[in-house]
């Protein structure tokens, strides 16, 4: 099939694929997604992987009880595949594996990424060669380990993302036009105190959609009203005994995601006309089910 531009395998026929000929059985492909493959997909699996691909998905098969992967065998990947790197074409790169404990130092080769997803993985810290990603608009880092302890403890695991919200990006680079989507949910696993969103995360401004539910205890600075472009919040299942600081500020919120924090809720939750209405009657709140 020479002509192929996009192909998505399903499943563990994955390995089944003849990986070391794609390249030259089609050499016009450009988008390549694996989903839902159980055992080991390998360096020898990937080492040939066709120059031009501008999408790659990587995504392990997920558990029966959904919430994460499957936990059988050796991880989907073991770790960053470094043929990865050699892709500097590539614009959507997408991997899902419990495999991935850390990203290569250097990101500069596929600096043109606009989207990146590493979901459960088990990513402790961003390296400081993430700031060469400064054309990344979307970001779903679900199911890592980026946000257990305070908000220094986090500030230092994500401090290359902070730092790309500054003007210039890393490094003296092309400047950073911004994220617009940003999924930290489901990071404060095997924490036993609280966790924390580093108030430097908020310095991306263009942030249309936040989700940072399922981390446990969360503290949410009030720089979040900083993100006066913010459509999308969801801050379900976080142990929030109050509406965040700075909620009120965001204008434009259409989305506000607050599920299952008891301690948010209050009678008249309905009646409130606006952002404002929802803090000022916070305090002293019920202890419904938001």
């Amino acid at each position: 099939a020479p002509g192929l531009t996009a192909l998505e395998v399903t499943g563990d026929a994955a390995r089944g694929l003849p990986w070391a000929d794609l390249a030259a059985l089609c050499p016009a492909l450009a988008s390549l997604a694996v989903r839902g493959c159980e055992g080991s997909l390998g360096e020898s699996h990937l080492a040939r992987l066709p120059a031009g691909l501008t999408l790659l998905r990587l995504e392990a098969a997920r558990s029966p009880a959904g919430g994460g992967l499957a936990r059988s065998g050796r991880p989907f990947l073991d770790g960053f595949p470094p043929a990865v790197l050699r892709l500097t074409g590539l614009r959507s790169l997408a991997l899902a594996s419990r495999g991935v404990g850390a990203l290569p130092h250097d990101l500069a080769p596929i600096a043109r990424l606009t989207h990146l997803s590493i979901t459960h993985a088990t990513l402790t810290a961003l390296p400081p060669g993430f700031t060469a990603l400064n054309s990344l608009a979307h970001l779903d880092l679900r199911g890592n380990l980026l946000l257990r302890g305070d908000a220094a403890t986090a500030g230092q695991a994500l401090a290359p993302l902070c730092a790309l919200a500054a003007a210039g990006g890393g490094g003296g680079g092309p400047r950073h036009a911004g994220l617009t989507y940003l999924n930290l949910s489901s990071n404060g696993r095997r924490c036993d105190g609280g966790t924390a969103l580093p108030a430097g995360l908020f310095g991306h401004t263009a942030l249309v959609e936040l989700h940072a539910a399922d981390n446990p205890g969360l503290v949410v600075p009030a720089d979040l009203a900083r993100l006066a472009s913010l459509r999308t919040l969801d801050l379900r299942s976080c142990g929030l005994k109050d509406y965040p600081a700075g909620l009120a500020s965001l204008g434009d919120l259409r989305t506000l995601l607050l599920g299952r924090n008891a301690r948010v809720a209050r009678s008249g939750f309905a009646s409130a006309g606006s952002l404002v209405d929802l803090e000022r009657g916070a305090v002293g709140g019920g202890d419904r089910g938001a």
